[in-house]
């Protein structure tokens, strides 16, 4: 697949995504607040939106990570 949103390149290596990972993102940020609901049952909306939101965002992140060090 070839990325069709284009963040820029890293020593060369081209850094994007393809349009399908916007909807994984969204399914991992609502399945994590569905968790983190059910686990913390005295946490707020504020604090389960935000917490599933910088959890999927650090997710995708470490894949990243994992991903360029596979390049470089």
């Amino acid at each position: 697949m070839k990325a069709q949103i284009k963040f820029g390149h890293i020593r060369g290596i081209e850094i994007g995504l393809h349009y399908s990972w916007l909807l994984i993102a969204v399914l991992i940020t609502v399945g994590l607040a569905g968790h983190f609901r059910e686990v913390n049952p005295g946490w707020g909306e504020v604090v389960i939106w935000s917490s599933a939101i910088v959890t999927g965002v650090l997710f995708f992140f470490f894949i990243l990570v994992h991903e360029l060090s596979h390049a470089l």
